[in-house]
């Protein structure tokens, strides 16, 4: 039998260990409707390289979403399976280029409510986690705001919170300003764009409109038999530089338009850029889109690490109310610096989390929690 003994929290300076390998806070990809009507099934995905799946696209109308470029029954409970039998939140995404008519129309004072109810029935009868917002044109700024925050209000009341993505382009960085109060990411569709000094300009015209970097996504892809040729980052060596711009630049994660491009490019089941991709992912994160009211908690971080029986243990963490919007990096390291485990990482909500510590080595190991710009250190030791 194992057990934790003489757990002692302990702080350390952030510079006197070197930490390894970092991942993006979350990884959303888009699968097309006719890809997977045209024989592009969930289970040729690469899943270890995305946190989040968006099923492009349902369109919105006056009572609610409307079948389009392919999409039915059949393609959504298949999307929906796939997504949750590899641990992956299935979305349902709203729209799309050349579709402002629609939204004009769906979220107009006079329809909203109606849409907003149609769109809630659609995601509870195939059981997706959340919706997609693509208003890419002509954007009615009062009534986008509008329903984007009636659309939260709304995937509020299921359990688990549900999730409100936007995909946001520099040609309309005002929707930023709109769509982030309520949005879990804004992922930029920055498709044309290499990572380096254009990139900067692309994702500050979105921090700009006041969205935090940490609910900003870096985008990726796109179909590159398109004319003219847009395969900016269809290859590996383009997906690894965009990951590492994202982690480095402190953005909340990165977005892939379309997945299915590596088996349009390189050839049937070939996918060189999410196995990429894979490796800048770590699926074990914790992502706390869910958490208790915070407001009461004092307001400072906490570390605790509670030894029980087995080799199990628990972490406990606190998030005040202060730090809104937080980057959340949780970690098990070796004496030497090296990364075991990442626990969580990815924006997380103000909060008090309680996660499991399985470690079934003995030894002594580094518990490193960084939010923001604030970091703590605990020891703990594990015996047999």
């Amino acid at each position: 039998m194992k057990k934790f003994h003489g757990i002692l929290l302990m702080f350390f300076a952030a510079s006197s260990i070197a930490f390894g390998q970092k991942y993006v806070g979350w990884s959303t990809g888009y699968l097309t409707a006719w890809a997977q009507a045209d024989g592009y099934s969930p289970d040729k995905v690469r899943w270890k390289s995305y946190t989040h799946m968006c099923q492009f696209s349902m369109i919105p109308n006056s009572t609610g979403l409307g079948w389009e470029g392919g999409l039915n029954d059949t393609l959504c409970k298949a999307f929906v399976a796939g997504c949750h039998k590899n641990n992956t939140k299935a979305i349902i995404c709203i729209g799309g280029y050349g579709f402002a008519a629609n939204f004009k129309t769906a979220f107009s004072s006079a329809n909203r409510a109606k849409f907003i109810a149609g769109t809630m029935s659609f995601i509870a009868k195939y059981g997706y986690d959340g919706a997609d917002v693509d208003w890419e044109e002509s954007i009615v700024n009062a009534d986008f705001s509008a329903t984007m925050k009636d659309l939260r209000t709304a995937l509020n009341t299921l359990t688990p919170k549900g999730i409100l993505t936007a995909a946001m382009g520099d040609w309309n960085s005002a929707g930023a300003s709109l769509a982030g109060p309520y949005s879990d990411q804004c992922n930029g569709m920055a498709y044309w764009t290499t990572a380096g000094s254009a990139m900067d300009t692309y994702m500050n015209s979105l921090i700009s409109k006041g969205v935090a970097k940490t609910r900003l996504g870096v985008g990726m892809g796109y179909d590159y038999t398109e004319t003219p040729n847009h395969e900016i980052d269809c290859d590996p060596t383009a997906v690894r530089n965009k990951c590492l711009y994202a982690i480095n630049s402190g953005y909340g994660g990165v977005m892939t338009w379309a997945i299915e491009m590596d088996e349009t490019k390189y050839g049937k089941g070939k996918t060189p850029c999410q196995d990429t991709l894979a490796h800048y992912v770590n699926k074990a994160t914790t992502f706390a889109w869910q958490n208790s009211d915070p407001e009461n908690e004092t307001p400072k971080f906490s570390l605790v690490c509670n030894g029980v029986a087995h080799g199990f243990g628990k972490i406990s963490y606190c998030i005040p109310a202060s730090e809104k919007a937080s980057f959340v990096d949780l970690g098990i390291y070796s004496v030497n610096g090296a990364l075991v485990k990442t626990l969580v990482q990815g924006q997380c909500n103000p909060g008090v989390f309680t996660i499991p510590f399985e470690q079934a080595s003995s030894g002594t190991y580094f518990i490193k929690l960084s939010v923001n710009s604030k970091t703590s250190f605990a020891k703990a030791t594990m015996v047999k």
